[in-house]
């Protein structure tokens, strides 16, 4: 599929604010299944931003605005190309998973994170024991905890924010996908399968429940709208997550979709969790507060 992608973040601030600081994850990766063909970001008021990779391989552009301001607007636009992606989970033990060298190589997303956290006495790892018990294969422990998720979460938008943990969301037992990739993520690495967290871009054309991430800051619009006729779709950021199989290393799954990643997902990056991927991150100076209105709207071209 070839999909043009425009994001757009509108700042405003109820008075005048300067040193306006930002970092923004918004630039589609190329990879081996994904290819960016043209990619340009704009600001308004006009500034100079500097662009860089960080730690987890995603890109982050930083831009300031230190003349005093009541608005900004951040406008990225795209054109990536992707291709199919075709899981392939091998049929490891799950005793391949219990080296030492696998586990120390793998620490970072095996281990709780801030947004994926669990302790003694949580529910996280008995909800991922039980998943999984009988599984003869890293494969099968992967399935079953996909299909523990989505019989664990029901999709609505508005009970959770950035901040619920793991905990909160098993007594709510709602949320959107930055949610549901979350508990997934938690569980998987309960039971010593790595996860990490993807944010990107989802083209919606047969009305999935998947509306993307819930996001204190930016806020997305309450549903996606599809224009079949025109191959153009008015949607959200999305979060999936990836898994690692000692085999055949990182997977695609989305938990929100019962699993299905294709070449209708855009990955921007990945993570431990939401935390090392957010849209946008940034600090002002000033006593005003801010409404971040976003939209994203993909049209395939292919």
């Amino acid at each position: 599929m070839k999909l043009e992608i425009h994001h757009k973040m509108a700042f405003a601030y109820t008075k005048p604010v300067h040193e306006s600081l930002n970092e923004i994850r918004i630039r589609p990766r190329d990879g081996v299944l994904q290819k960016v063909l043209g990619y340009e970001l704009q600001v308004d008021p006009p500034v100079r931003t500097h662009s860089a990779v960080d730690y987890w391989g995603t890109t982050v552009e930083q831009l300031g605005v230190m003349d005093a301001h009541q608005g900004m607007e951040i406008t990225a636009n795209a054109m990536v190309e992707t291709t199919p992606r075709t899981p392939d989970f091998s049929l490891a033990s799950p005793a391949t998973l219990q080296p030492l060298d696998f586990r120390s190589v793998h620490a970072e997303f095996l281990r709780p994170s801030a947004h994926v956290h669990w302790q003694a006495g949580d529910e996280i790892a008995p909800l991922g024991t039980a998943a999984v018990d009988g599984c003869a294969t890293v494969g099968e422990m992967v399935a079953a905890i996909d299909r523990s998720v989505q019989d664990t979460l029901t999709y609505e938008s508005g009970t959770t924010q950035v901040g619920t943990s793991l905990k909160e969301l098993l007594e709510i037992k709602s949320g959107v996908c930055q949610d549901f990739a979350h508990l997934a993520i938690g569980m998987l690495r309960s039971v010593g399968i790595p996860a990490r967290y993807v944010s990107g871009y989802l083209f919606e054309t047969s009305g999935q429940m998947s509306q993307g991430s819930k996001e204190s800051e930016p806020k997305e619009s309450a549903e996606s709208e599809i224009a079949a006729e025109s191959e153009i779709a008015n949607v959200q950021t999305h979060a999936w997550i990836e898994v690692y199989d000692p085999e055949t290393g990182w997977q695609h799954l989305d938990p929100t979709n019962k699993g299905h990643v294709g070449p209708d997902h855009v990955v921007i990056g990945h993570g431990r969790d939401y935390g090392d991927v957010p849209p946008v991150r940034g600090v002002y100076m000033g006593a005003a507060t801010v409404d971040v209105d976003t939209g994203v709207t993909i049209t395939n071209h292919t």
